[in-house]
């Protein structure tokens, strides 16, 4: 259904003392043209379709919503922004621009990894659009959202901070690369021009007839072609080309622009390159030929053009059908290394170890995000794809200025760089990274990668060859599940004041954070810089949320608002790497921590304000591991090795949730102490420290109980009437220790018991009971332990619930999610 337009239909617009009249106001009038007068099966013409969304603009714009339109460069954003414009055009004309509201936007993302050709299209109509604008004086800002240095490809791979987006997981890269920099870029917009946020209108290009997923999706946001405030996503949308097919498209994209030929005006001369582009991106377009008036036909001249390595479809089939072109073969290094990302998703060789988050104690060993080498080799291939892209566009400059190729527009726009990906504030980002994380093996590794590729090194580039889409899936690893891997016990690393709950085996030196296996962990200090008086320590002088103060010490660092790395100063350190960073003796004096102490000492890395702990805490943690010999050199081949080491705790998953099971109690009976010290009947009634040691001496007692009721079952009627007698007083001596422990949940203390106690048996043990347990299975001896465990009484305590102690149960919980949190249980 088309919107109603009658507030700006021609009764209106006569009313109207228009002063100027030109393509802007007369387009409307025409009623002859053969394309867009002539009516599609639905029945309704495109100068109709035309009509019915540029009122909806007009509308919107006189309401004092503001617009913000979301623009790719694509065919179905540009057929808006065109629609946007022409909104914008007729209320110039009528003198009404006085009327519409400020803060109208054209919002693009760069997200620095785009098809090169496709990021040079949008970059292109920006720059008509921002003439257009600028010489008509309209109320839009143009905006142009790019992601930071740790939301990009090489920020968030090459790092060794997260995987790609493959198709079984989030679209974590549509997320930083450009959600959160379009509404960062958006929210400082409306912040400083004091635009109310709430009151905008989103304006997009989907169209119900692209796939059936965006079909499905615009259903359930309730997308409409008229404005209207979503439910679902809490603000005003707009689809201004919702109902519209690629025919409607294309006939548009060909009727319009600034030509005097044109029906429908433009801020643009014309879409011949656009169109160019989806022909060769397809092999086939419809544009500037109507094939059909049926709006059922399959959508030709339609095909996607995204980040060269998006893995979230299972063929890059546009670039693959570009890069057949001549003219596009520049896009084939980007092919080899998305198809290299692809072939490698299952191969758990090449995944890190060590993952880097923390649960109490304890690292998760199991194939995390990619190791060393292939983060390595990822940027080599970036590098070299930069290299080699620079080196082609010179041979054709040179072509060109010795005549072997004509000199026109086509062959100027191939004798430039097509892309350049890693940037000189790329390398320090993933310098700085990998030394934090003592992920390399060599200090300024990948500045030095990155100057040999540059120097025409060929022994260290990569242009990965073996992984070329056009010839299938030939060195796709094939797809396994996942290790459920190991728990290594690394000790508790905390400064912060509240302790976590330890078993008697752990270990609990506070100072553990500083010291290691003799060594000492400086973090992001520069002792060497101290020792000879060329540098200062600086102070790191936090106040915690309990009140009480962090004070610790790091070199020299500046601050801003947000983490940042000097464009221009990172440029300056990679022309002379050597003057400034002495790379040969850094490599030989190797520290894991001196990248980045290097970094943030000359002012090129600059942390985010108040974030200098966390950054400290990450080198420490790093510098832990390094002492122990765990790296991100270390791959899960290499697995076996870590398993026979001595020094190194190891849990199965098994051993871990049984470990976890007791840490639950622990807080479980945490809870009753604390809760009884605040109830008035209770006051100092129960000890924690004794109700502890209660629990363990039980637990002792009551396996050993266990373990005589399976001797019993398994002896002569003789021997039976003693071994009853024994088994008696040992249940007596559980139910003693039973009355006196304090617990909240009887089922759960059961649980706890019988899946440490199982979990721990070993076959070949010198007990009698311990075979006789392992032969007969878990099932039974959960059945028998069930039995005995329930002819025990209990001081249970159920939690209190009356008003007066309610902040009190509160705060346990809360401490409680904190505590499970941390340890990752739920």
């Amino acid at each position: 259904m088309l919107a109603n337009h009658s507030l700006f239909g021609a009764q209106y617009a006569n009313s109207l003392d228009i002063k100027i009249i030109d393509e802007w106001t007369l387009w409307r009038n025409e009623t002859k043209h053969i394309v867009a007068d002539t009516p599609y099966d639905c029945g309704f013409t495109l100068r109709q379709y035309i009509v019915s969304a540029v009122d909806e603009f007009k509308s919107a714009l006189l309401d004092e919503k503001p617009l913000q339109i979301s623009f790719s460069g694509g065919k179905d954003s540009s057929c808006v922004v065109i629609l946007f414009i022409i909104a914008m055009m007729e209320l110039k004309r009528a003198s009404l621009l006085s009327s519409v509201v400020k803060g109208n936007t054209i919002i693009s993302a760069n997200t620095r990894s785009e098809n090169p050709r496709a990021l040079q299209l949008m970059l292109e109509a920006h720059t008509d659009l921002s003439r257009f604008i600028e010489k008509e004086g309209l109320p839009i800002t143009l905006i142009l959202a790019e992601p930071n240095t740790n939301q990009t490809l090489i920020g968030r791979i090459v790092t060794g901070r997260g995987l790609p987006s493959y198709s079984n997981k989030s679209a974590q890269c549509s997320i930083e690369r450009k959600l959160i920099p379009t509404k960062s870029a958006l929210s400082r917009f409306y912040r400083e021009n004091n635009i109310d946020i709430k009151k905008t209108v989103v304006c997009l290009g989907s169209r119900d007839s692209e796939s059936q997923a965006r079909r499905k999706s615009l259903k359930s946001f309730g997308g409409t072609n008229s404005v209207k405030f979503s439910t679902k996503s809490k603000r005003y949308e707009f689809y201004a080309v919702k109902n519209w097919t690629v025919i409607q498209i294309w006939d548009l994209l060909n009727l319009a622009g600034s030509n005097q030929n044109k029906v429908i005006p433009s801020y643009s001369e014309n879409f011949v390159k656009l169109a160019e582009f989806y022909r060769d991106a397809t092999g086939e377009c419809n544009y500037n030929v109507t094939i059909s008036r049926n709006n059922t036909k399959q959508e030709g001249c339609s095909s996607r053009s995204g980040c060269f390595d998006c893995l979230r479809v299972q063929r890059d089939k546009s670039a693959e059908q570009l890069s057949k072109n001549k003219q596009y073969e520049y896009l084939k290094p980007l092919l080899h290394i998305r198809q290299f990302l692809s072939d490698i998703e299952r191969d758990w060789s090449r995944r890190n170890l060590l993952g880097r988050t923390l649960y109490s104690g304890f690292s998760r060993l199991r194939p995390d995000v990619f190791d060393f080498n292939t983060c390595r080799t990822l940027l080599a291939a970036l590098i070299t794809a930069d290299v080699d892209e620079d080196n082609r566009a010179y041979k054709v400059a040179e072509q060109i200025e010795s005549g072997q190729i004509e000199d026109n527009p086509a062959n100027r726009y191939l004798s430039k760089p097509q892309f350049r990906h890693v940037m000189p504030k790329d390398v320090i980002g993933v310098e700085m990274m990998w030394s934090l994380h003592t992920f390399n093996a060599n200090t300024f590794e990948a500045i030095s990668l990155y100057t040999q590729i540059w120097n025409g090194d060929e022994s260290v580039m990569e242009r990965l060859l073996d992984h070329d889409p056009l010839h299938g899936n030939k060195n796709k690893v094939a797809a396994t599940t996942q290790p459920a891997g190991y728990w290594l016990y690394c000790g508790e690393r905390s400064t912060e004041p509240e302790s976590y709950l330890y078993e008697d085996w752990l270990i609990n030196d506070i100072n553990e954070w500083s010291h290691c296996n003799g060594h000492k962990l400086l973090g992001l200090r520069d002792i060497l810089g101290e020792f000879s008086e060329t540098a200062t320590a600086q102070h790191i002088y936090k106040k915690r949320a309990d009140g009480s103060y962090y004070n610790d010490m790091m070199c020299e660092f500046n601050e801003l608002d947000a983490f940042d790395i000097d464009d221009e100063m990172a440029e300056e350190i990679l022309s002379w790497p050597e003057y400034y960073l002495n790379l040969k003796s850094s490599q030989q004096l190797y520290l894991p921590q001196h990248a980045a102490v290097k970094f943030l000492k000359l002012g090129v890395v600059k942390l985010g304000k108040g974030k200098e702990r966390i950054y400290q805490s990450m080198s420490r943690r790093a510098q832990y591991y390094a002492a122990r010999h765990l790296t991100g050199g270390l791959s899960w081949s290499d697995i076996d090795k870590i398993k026979q080491r001595n020094d190194l705790v190891l849990l199965t998953k098994t051993q871990f949730d049984a470990h976890k099971l007791r840490l639950v109690m622990l807080y479980q009976q945490l809870a009753c102490i604390v809760v009884s010290c605040h109830s008035a009947s209770f006051i100092n009634a129960i000890n924690q420290e004794e109700n502890i040691n209660k629990m363990e001496v039980f637990q002792s007692v009551f396996t050993d109980a266990i373990g005589r009721y399976y001797i019993n079952q398994n002896n002569s009627e003789k021997s039976k009437v003693l071994l009853n007698r024994i088994f008696d007083s040992t249940m007596s001596n559980a139910q003693e220790l039973a009355s006196g422990i304090v617990i909240s949940n009887k089922e759960f203390l059961l649980d706890d018991i019988v899946t440490t106690f199982f979990c721990n048996l070993k076959s070949g043990s010198l007990l009698i009971s311990e075979e006789l347990i392992l032969a007969g299975g878990f099932d039974k001896f959960k059945a028998i332990a069930t039995e005995l465990f329930m002819k025990l009484e209990f001081n249970e305590y159920p939690i209190i619930s009356d008003t007066c102690s309610s902040h009190i149960i509160m705060r346990i919980d809360t401490s409680k999610e904190k505590h499970l949190t941390q340890t990752s249980l739920f």
